[in-house]
């Protein structure tokens, strides 16, 4: 291998390597850029997404009770129906069929019943996505903003300066 042939070889390798800081901390400065500029449009975007879907989830929950209601009506002539009803709506508790004696019902049943009506309570686990977290923080403060925006342009101009080369 001659000298020329090693020079060449190694002019490569310095080229990849140019290449590669150039490509990887540019798309790094200008992706920084990009938050400091979207963070409120992404933060805004975040919070309708979740006012959307929780209006959604209580419109399906509405429409639940809604077909419930269809059933029962379409069903009033059963007894066994309305008595169902009234067990669970009015906390009615039905005769026995051995003398008129009333049943009543385990201790369990008000215990379950008030931590069923709690967890349907609960707000649905919001799953956090990392650049929400961090969009959140930053939209309400513009004085970091304007600093991610000049540390993001520093950063490029010291790529396009540094890494950057002519022919």
């Amino acid at each position: 291998m001659t000298k020329k042939a090693h020079k060449t070889q190694r002019n490569r390798w310095d080229d990849l390597v140019r290449f590669l800081c150039f490509l990887v901390l540019g798309t790094v400065g200008m992706g920084v850029m990009g938050l400091a500029l979207l963070a409120e449009p992404i933060d805004g975007y975040y919070a309708d997404r979740a006012f959307i879907q929780a209006q959604q989830q209580q419109i399906a929950q509405l429409q639940r009770l809604y077909r419930q209601q269809e059933e029962l009506l379409a069903n009033a002539e059963n007894p066994s129906v309305i008595e169902r009803s009234a067990v669970s709506n009015f906390k009615y508790v039905p005769l026995s069929d051995n003398g008129g004696s009333s049943t009543t019902l385990p201790k369990e049943w008000p215990n379950l019943k008030e931590a069923l009506s709690k967890i349907n309570d609960l707000p649905p686990a919001e799953s956090k996505i990392p650049w929400r977290a961090l969009t959140e923080r930053l939209a309400g403060q513009p004085e970091r903003q304007l600093l991610l925006m000049a540390l993001g342009a520093a950063l490029v101009i010291v790529v396009l300066a540094c890494f950057y080369r002519l022919r």
